[in-house]
């Protein structure tokens, strides 16, 4: 059972990770005059790590047995494959525009999914893992990011 819990708790800390990127940044949008030295990435590497949480996370932990919503898999490959044509169409038109534009992924295009994971994490087996150190290792990880 080790192996599956590292998957899912791997998955659950990828989207916390991402969406606190998001707020982050989006606190920075609304208020500049705080300099946040943690700001460095760009919506090209937000949108890799988007396609990361898809095509590795998110399959892995359905592997290990969370169960996810077809429904939200799939807004989550959308707003993915949308971004995509968006960039390609950018670098055709090759505007100044298109170049300043900077289309970051939603802060919570993960957090239903996340939901379904957190909740494979406490299904089962598992629920003696969390009832013990399980959430201490959650926090463990976010801590060290």
């Amino acid at each position: 059972h080790l192996p599956a819990k590292t998957v899912l708790l791997d998955t659950w800390t990828e989207c916390e990770a991402f969406r606190h990127n998001g707020i982050t940044r989006y606190q920075h949008h609304i208020n500049p005059s705080v300099t946040n030295p943690t700001l460095r990435s760009t919506a090209r590497d937000e949108w890799e790590h988007v396609k990361t949480i898809l095509l590795q996370y998110l399959p892995a932990s359905q592997k290990a047995g969370a169960e996810l919503s077809d429904v939200d898999m799939d807004v989550c490959r959308t707003a993915f494959h949308e971004s995509q044509k968006n960039r390609r169409l950018s670098i055709a038109m090759d505007t100044e525009t298109n170049n300043l534009l900077e289309n970051y992924p939603s802060p919570h295009l993960f957090y239903r999914v996340q939901h379904d994971v957190l909740r494979a994490l406490e299904e089962g087996p598992f629920r003696h893992f969390i009832a013990g150190k399980g959430y201490m290792m959650i926090v463990d990880r976010m801590i060290r990011r």
